[in-house]
């Protein structure tokens, strides 16, 4: 049975407590690592952005040993009114 999305409109954002305990980065070496800018590495965890498909690939070459059921979460924002 699915869940009903309703009102939210659900997106992938990057689950920073998971990430951070498989490293111990200042945040600019760890978005130098992940190989993206800091503020993308910010818009990403914070949900203001959807991580792209090479965003998340870069997550995991960064840290082969990352699940990424773990390392990225499902986040609901709600929808603007029409």
């Amino acid at each position: 049975m699915q869940a009903k999305v309703g009102a939210y409109n659900p997106t992938l954002i990057l689950d920073r407590v998971e990430l951070d305990k498989l490293h111990d980065l200042t945040e600019k070496a760890l978005a130098s690592r992940i190989g993206v800018d800091e503020s993308t590495l910010w818009r990403v965890s914070s949900g203001e952005s959807a991580p792209s498909a090479a965003f998340i690939a870069k997550v995991k070459i960064a840290f082969p040993q990352a699940n990424l059921n773990r390392v990225f979460a499902v986040a609901n924002k709600a929808k603007a009114a029409a």
